[in-house]
C-alpha cells in the first residue's frame, strides 16, 4: 500500500497565494481529513495530491518518490493507477447507465482481464455500496446519496491503494451521511486502503477521520494537524480551528 508524503507545498493560482508550508503523511490504512473553511484551498491540495494540478513549489511523495519533481511521463501514469478519486458532485457521465460509469476505470486499469471479471467486479462494488438495484438506470434519476455512493464504486472499482473524496457527506441528509461515514470505515477496514477527504461536515469528522490538516483561508498557512474528535476538546488550538470544530453542522 502507498505511503503519501506532502511535503512544504505552496499553492497558487498565478500570483495569488492560497496556501503555504503544507507538510503532512497519510502512511497506508489512515483515513486523513483536509479541514478548513471555504476558499482556503482544500479541493486544489486534493488536485495537487492526485496529479491533476502542480504546485507552486514542494512535492508529493509516494513511497519516497516525488510525484511533481522526480517522476517521469510513465512513473506518473503508474502513480496515478495507484489512486481512486470521488469528486465532490459525483463526475459521472449522464449519457451512461450507474454500471456503465462504475465499469470506466476497468477499461483503463484492467485491461488485462477479461470481461467476465470485470463485469462481476463492478456487481460486487455496487451491492457493497448498495446500488445494485440501480444498475442499470439512468444517473439523472439517482438521488443526492446514490449519486454519492456510485461515485464511490467508480473511485474504488479498481482496488486502488488510496481513494481521494471530495466532500463526500456535502448536501446528504443525516441519514445518508451517516451510512456514507460507514462505508468509509468499511473500505478502509476491508482494504487497508488509505482515504484522504476533505469535508466540512464536523460529525462526520469526528467519526472516520485518524488524523486531519486544518487549513487557514486568512494566514494562507495550516494551524493544527491532528484527530479531529480530540481536537475538538483542545482549548490551547487557535481560534479558528476551534470555531470550526465546535460549530454545528446545520450552521455551516
Amino acid at each position: 500500500m502507498a505511503h503519501i508524503d506532502v511535503r512544504d507545498l505552496r499553492m497558487q493560482y498565478g500570483d495569488q497565494l492560497i496556501q503555504e508550508r503544507v507538510s503532512f503523511s497519510v502512511p497506508p490504512g489512515c483515513i486523513f481529513a483536509v479541514m478548513g473553511g471555504s476558499g482556503c484551498g482544500k479541493s486544489t491540495l486534493l488536485r495537487h495530491m492526485v496529479g491533476l494540478q502542480e504546485p507552486a513549489s514542494g512535492d508529493v511523495c509516494i513511497d519516497g518518490q516525488g510525484y511533481w519533481g522526480e517522476m517521469d511521463a510513465a512513473q506518473k501514469q503508474a502513480a496515478r493507477q495507484r489512486f481512486g478519486m470521488l469528486f465532490q458532485k459525483g463526475a459521472l457521465w449522464s449519457t451512461l447507465s450507474v454500471a456503465e460509469n462504475v465499469h470506466v476505470p476497468l477499461e483503463l486499469h484492467w485491461r488485462d482481464r477479461d470481461e467476465a471479471e470485470r463485469a462481476q467486479r463492478v456487481r460486487d462494488v455496487l451491492e457493497w455500496v448498495g446500488l445494485a438495484d440501480q444498475a442499470d438506470a439512468p444517473v439523472h434519476g439517482l438521488s443526492g446519496g446514490q449519486v454519492k455512493r456510485a461515485g464511490l464504486a467508480r473511485a474504488i472499482v479498481a482496488e486502488p491503494e488510496v481513494i481521494f473524496l471530495d466532500e463526500p457527506s456535502a448536501g446528504l441528509d443525516p441519514v445518508t451521511s451517516l451510512r456514507m461515514d460507514d462505508l468509509i470505515l468499511s473500505l478502509r477496514d476491508r482494504t487497508g486502503a488509505s482515504v484522504v477527504l476533505v469535508s466540512h461536515e464536523r460529525d462526520s469528522l469526528f467519526r472516520v477521520a485518524d488524523d486531519s490538516i486544518f487549513l487557514d483561508a486568512e494566514s494562507r498557512r495550516p494551524l493544527a494537524q491532528g484527530r479531529p474528535a480530540e481536537m475538538q476538546h483542545d482549548g490551547a488550538l487557535p481560534l479558528a480551528v476551534r470555531n470550526f470544530l465546535q460549530r454545528k453542522d446545520e450552521q455551516a
